[in-house]
């Protein structure tokens, strides 16, 4: 209900709050995407990777991706760091590892001298710590907020502000909080984009 949404909403996010889960549990696909440098104020390498995801999603997987991009930048003791994350609220896979092939530069990339910051493939580990919406990390008071508006536009300018206390924008971007039975709902399969990497 609406009521026990909300209290779980009260309880859970804010502060340094994260979802611990397993990386061989059912999630949504979910992307890391964090460098050092100077602030990216107009988004331009996390636009560019989401064009991209669409491209990858409906050229090779056949489907239309709802992404919710959340931004969480902020200052560190070796610099600024520029920090997104992405989350597709209608695809998903049985064991987190199985991400990975969506996020491979090999995936993503066009060409040699093609320069698009690389997303982070350590966070599929065997477990996870996820950063809930609206939290912070440890010390910092930048929270991880959603910035795009229509989650099937590859070209969102991803300049969009919410209110901190709207469900329905907050709920999407809980990664293990999902019904993979939806008509909706996409299945990635073990390693379909690329082959699987040597270990």
């Amino acid at each position: 209900s609406e009521n026990e949404l909300r209290c779980c909403y009260e309880i859970f996010v804010r502060g340094e709050k994260y979802l611990k889960y397993s990386a061989r549990s059912p999630t949504l696909v979910y992307g890391d995407l964090e460098w050092l440098g100077d602030e990216d104020t107009h988004h331009l390498y996390a636009r560019e990777n989401l064009r991209r995801l669409h491209n990858v999603c409906e050229k090779e997987m056949g489907f239309t991706p709802e992404i919710v991009v959340s931004c969480g930048t902020r200052m560190t003791a070796k610099g600024l760091k520029n920090s997104y994350h992405f989350v597709f609220i209608n695809l998903y896979t049985e064991k987190c590892d199985d991400i990975k092939q969506l996020f491979l530069p090999e995936t993503l990339r066009t060409g040699v001298e093609d320069d698009l910051k690389e997303f982070d493939l350590a966070v599929y580990a065997t477990t996870q710590q996820y950063r809930m919406p609206l939290c912070t990390k440890r010390g910092s008071d930048v929270p991880l907020r959603r910035i795009n508006t229509n989650l099937k536009d590859p070209e969102d300018d991803l300049t969009a502000k919410f209110e901190d206390d709207v469900l329905a924008v907050i709920l999407p971007s809980l990664v293990t909080v999902f019904d993979k039975t939806e008509p909706t709902m996409h299945l990635l399969k073990p390693w379909t984009l690329v082959s699987k990497p040597e270990p």
